[in-house]
């Protein structure tokens, strides 16, 4: 049992702590922002064509001082003018513009910076900094546990799994979220430079029917055509192949060109990780986190085998 005493110094401490972790986490969370948007610009810079020598010449900028923005230095002091002046010496289009500006402009609020991206929050969709960081990327590698990666999805299936439950989510929002879907989409099959794509299906989720038989036929017949364009690869991961450290959760791993460091300097980490879940989305870059999800991806990689087309047959 303990005194009024003790139980006025558990609450304190439980206060302080619950503070020091939200510190933490915001803190964690602008880190993350910071190296990303940085990663991004670098990823433009690199699609333009340009060295760090070159664009920092013609920015009016010191090239150590480009390094810092593309690493993420939280000694730079994020400006709307040189993001603008650096978007369009890279040539990049309007929305990118847009996205990389309102990412920047969260590094600095206080409430900023988040390493999750609440779906329930109210929040606009494109408050979400994924589509930006997935078109700066120059791999995707997608692992869909339970779900066909949503990179990979028909529309019907898409939108009978943002349906579910019914009532979660308003007709707008899901409306929304098929836009934003398709717009990814185009990207990956449409842009001058798409990044490669990498798809592992658990056997079980092409199993399920999701929507109708019609609906779930249509996904089975994209991805088999997915899977012989160039660029993209499309495997399952047969549920006779035993236990497997993808079995906890389905993720996503970006990888981006490495950015040109200045002599003496060493580059800033070229991975990111998504994990998805009914609420929100959590991101990961610190490299030991990294790491461990290549690893399971590689593990996942060598099990893999090709979609059998519609007589059974390896394709």
């Amino acid at each position: 049992m303990t005194g009024r005493g003790d139980g006025r110094r558990a609450g304190a401490y439980n206060g302080r702590a619950a503070r020091t972790a939200g510190t933490n986490a915001q803190a964690g969370g602008t880190a993350l922002l910071r190296r990303q948007v940085g990663r991004c610009l670098a990823a433009l810079r690199y699609e333009a064509g340009l060295s760090q020598d070159v664009a920092a010449d013609k920015l009016r900028r010191g090239n150590s001082t480009l390094w810092r923005i593309e690493a993420g230095d939280p000694r730079v002091r994020w400006n709307e003018a040189d993001m603008s002046a650096m978007c369009r010496l890279y040539q990049a289009d309007d929305e990118t513009r847009e996205r990389l500006l309102a990412l920047a402009a969260e590094i600095d609020r206080p409430n900023g910076g988040r390493w999750w991206h609440d779906a329930l929050a109210g929040l606009p969709i494109d408050a979400d900094p994924y589509p930006v960081f997935e078109q700066s990327a120059t791999l995707i590698r997608c692992y869909g546990q339970a779900t066909v990666p949503d990179l990979l999805q028909t529309p019907g299936y898409a939108e009978a799994l943002l349906r579910c439950p019914a009532g979660l989510r308003s007709d707008d929002d899901t409306a929304a979220r098929l836009d934003q879907l398709a717009a990814r989409q185009r990207h990956l099959l449409t842009h001058q430079h798409p990044p490669a794509v990498q798809a592992i299906v658990n056997e079980g989720a092409l199993r399920r029917t999701v929507g109708d038989a019609e609906t779930a036929r249509a996904q089975l017949d994209h991805l088999r055509a997915l899977a012989i364009r160039p660029g993209i690869s499309v495997r399952t991961l047969p549920l006779a192949g035993g236990a497997h450290a993808g079995m906890t959760n389905s993720f996503t791993l970006l990888c981006f060109a490495a950015a040109t460091t200045v002599p003496g300097r060493q580059p800033a980490g070229s991975g990111l990780v998504r994990l998805g879940t009914l609420t929100g989305t959590m991101y990961l870059d610190q490299p030991a986190h990294v790491a461990a999800y290549e690893r399971v991806w590689s593990d996942l990689a060598a099990r893999a085998q090709p979609i059998p087309d519609g007589n059974g047959s390896a394709k």
